[in-house]
């Protein structure tokens, strides 16, 4: 797959290529991983499946960033991948940020509704070690 590289907002500072991480192998040895997944890895958004990226998809992997920030990358996938409550503690504001953009863009509440219900499912699924029921998730992101 040939590496694509595209800018985001200028607000954003992050590279988004239509590749898989450099941790590829690492993440799936743990995690049950698809194309479909996007992955932050520094500064950059690895979309390995080059689906679109909406803006809260984008600031849910900001957040990662934030966090990968202060023992750089490489230390952060290690602990993300070994420990599921690690990962699941970065994950949940990851999510909650996630929802606060799509509802600031989407003011229909039914809809709202349906994107907590699906994050909610996200955080609860095994990729994030099953540490949560659906009703749960839904509590942690709001």
């Amino acid at each position: 797959m040939s590496r694509k590289k595209l800018s985001l907002p200028a607000r954003s500072g992050a590279d988004v290529v239509d590749d898989w991480p450099p941790n590829i192998e690492d993440i799936r040895a743990v995690l049950p991983v698809t194309d479909r997944n996007i992955f932050a890895y520094g500064h950059t958004i690895y979309n390995p499946g080059g689906g679109r990226l909406p803006l809260e998809l984008i600031a849910h992997e900001e957040v990662h960033f934030q966090q990968q920030a202060e023992e750089g990358p490489v230390k952060w996938w290690a602990k993300f991948l070994a420990d599921p409550k690690f990962r699941l503690d970065q994950e949940i504001p990851a999510h909650r940020v996630e929802h606060r953009v799509f509802c600031k863009y989407n003011r229909d509440r039914n809809e709202q509704a349906q994107h907590l219900r699906r994050l909610g499912q996200r955080l609860a699924a095994p990729m994030y070690g099953s540490l949560l029921t659906v009703n749960q998730a839904m509590k942690a992101i709001r």
